[in-house]
């Protein structure tokens, strides 16, 4: 072979061998792509062997006689390599130096000292050896050896030059895989991080909301006992308890959000109707600080949206329009089509937005300065939620400002043209569809508060409730009368209410009662767990008594009559 022919084969040869080495970052993976790589194209036998846990460690091995693998794999284990050695793979580990013995020779194999060791060697054959380092940065990591045997060639000073070449390649080819390694721990450890974070919000909005439950009841029930009793006192702490329900709720929104968890229900919707929700849910803090409402819309502007989310894209918008501007501002609600789109405006005439903080203000968590009173209170998510759901529905949103002279941000949503919108079911109490006083209902719920206030509130509404803490306690209740609704809370002790409400199914003539999940949990995964469950109704603490009040209407109306 010729120099030029030789040289053009060690070419090809670091080519293909970089390219098999590159189809993995798996680190193992690639040690074994490089012993196979060079098997049998420039040795009879290689082995990669690595520093691992202060100790040498074959990671990998080929042979062109696949019939000795097991042989080799033998001989290092019942004589694994010595790292205090100063010859041979450990000599190449303490040095970082490439070595060659261009011919193995009798005289070297008997200077092992072990007979049995000294036969295996000799069944190997060997005859030609080099051992080249394998580094990360300044650091000897690990040895390639290639070996010549069966086919009786010798290496010289050409072959260990490529030797080392291809351990330069094997060592950038393994650097990566090492890095990749630690990027795909790192990304395992933030989803991780991140599971045990939406885990903590779930539970915490679990936890915030059983007590925040019986305090709106009471509230209620002291409005229906007393209705002009300490009236400014019991609109004060409503208010307040509302205000923490909709933090909580914006921490699992971002959540759920970030997750992909939400799901839309869109059909084709009146903004008209999105925008009069959205001043309902604003009215109290827009009460609060006498702000002067405007507004400029018509019907017939029409897009495809989940009217829920809709409305409280707007709500946040107008939500943080009074909160940023001074008691008795002016807030502005206008929309309209624009082309393709339909505009929704949300103007104040509040403090307006510093220049530096305006491209801020769609992040998660951000606010801007603030001064030690937190007036403007928050958590920073409104704007961050608005801009998630609106990105969600297609559309776009944007902010402008001048500091002292208000702000107003705009949402576009892409419009619906020739609409034969039919307009959405809207859930109304049924009252008077049949006596509910003569209906047995069931509360069970560990929390002594929120059963009484919840228990007694239904009670001064006409309604025939039983009680239970627990589950024992329920099923004996249910064993005595014919219930035919149970409001049941989920986390209850020893059984908790999926069980229960198996349980209740189970009794003589309970199969059809009306099951009703009252809880804190209200992930979408809580919801769908209820629902296979056969629960008829999922309720997320604290709950309005006139939705409890709906919910029974709604269920009796068109439950199976019951039989006497």
């Amino acid at each position: 072979m010729t120099p030029e022919e030789r040289e053009q084969n060690r070419r090809a040869f670091i080519a293909d061998a970089v390219e098999v080495m590159n189809r993995s970052l798996d680190y193992q993976e690639t040690l074994v792509a490089l012993a196979q790589v060079a098997v049998p194209r420039i040795a009879d036998w290689c082995a990669v062997d690595m520093v691992e846990g202060g100790a040498l460690q074959r990671l990998a091995v080929a042979h062109v006689d696949p019939a000795k693998l097991s042989l080799a794999r033998e001989i290092e284990r019942r004589w694994p390599a010595d790292l205090a050695a100063a010859g041979g793979v450990p000599g190449i580990i303490k040095t970082g130096r490439p070595r060659i013995v261009s011919e193995i020779t009798d005289e070297m194999l008997a200077a092992t000292p072990d007979a049995e060791h000294r036969a295996a060697l000799g069944a190997l054959g060997l005859r030609s050896w080099i051992g080249v380092p394998l580094r990360r940065g300044e650091q000897t990591i690990g040895v390639i050896s290639l070996i010549m045997a069966e086919s009786g060639r010798r290496y010289d000073s050409a072959d260990l030059a490529l030797a080392v070449t291809l351990a330069d390649r094997a060592s950038s080819a393994i650097g990566n895989a090492h890095v990749m390694r630690e990027l795909a721990r790192a990304h395992e450890q933030a989803e991780a991080a991140c599971r045990a974070k939406d885990e903590f919000l779930a539970m915490l909005g679990h936890e915030l909301r059983n007590p925040l439950a019986p305090i709106l009841t009471a509230l209620e029930l002291m409005q229906l006992k007393a209705p002009v009793v300490c009236e400014r006192e019991r609109e004060i702490i409503k208010r307040q308890v509302r205000h923490v329900v909709r933090l909580v709720d914006d921490l699992l929104d971002v959540s759920r959000i970030t997750r992909g968890t939400i799901e839309l229900e869109q059909i084709e919707l009146d903004v008209a109707d999105t925008i009069g929700k959205a001043i309902e849910m604003a009215s109290p803090l827009l009460e609060e600080k006498k702000h002067e409402l405007v507004t400029s819309y018509q019907r017939g502007l029409v897009v495809s949206a989940d009217p829920v989310r809709l409305a409280q894209v707007v709500a946040n918008l107008v939500t943080n329009a009074a909160r940023y501007t001074e008691r008795g501002g002016r807030i502005t609600i206008s929309a309209s089509r624009e082309g393709e789109r339909v505009a929704i405006r949300v103007k104040d005439t509040g403090i307006g937005i510093a220049p530096e903080v305006l491209p801020q203000v769609f992040e998660t968590f951000y606010q801007g300065p603030q001064a030690l009173d937190r007036k403007h209170g928050g958590l920073g998510l409104g704007l961050a939620i608005v801009r998630m759901l609106v990105a969600l529905h297609g559309g776009e949103v944007s902010a402008t400002s001048t500091p002292g002279a208000g702000s107003e941000f705009t949402v576009w949503l892409p419009a619906v043209a020739n609409s034969s919108r039919p307009r959405p079911p809207i859930g109304t109490p049924i009252k008077g569809a049949r006596p509910l006083s003569r209906e047995q209902i069931l509360i069970v719920d560990d929390n002594p508060d929120a059963l009484s206030m919840l228990a007694d509130a239904l009670e001064s509404r006409g309604l025939s409730i039983h009680r239970a803490h627990d589950a024992p306690s329920a099923l004996a209740v249910a064993e005595k009368v014919a219930l035919r609704v149970a409001l049941l809370d989920i986390g209850l002790p020893v059984m908790d209410g999926y069980e229960l409400a198996r349980r209740l199914r189970e009794l003589p003539g309970l199969a059809d009662i009306q099951l009703v999940a009252i809880t804190g949990y209200g992930q979408p995964s809580d919801l769908d767990r209820s629902r296979r469950e056969g629960f008829a109704a999922h309720l997320v603490k604290p709950i309005a008594l006139d939705a409890v009040q709906v919910t029974i209407e709604q269920l009796l109306a068109h439950a199976p009559p019951r039989v006497a």
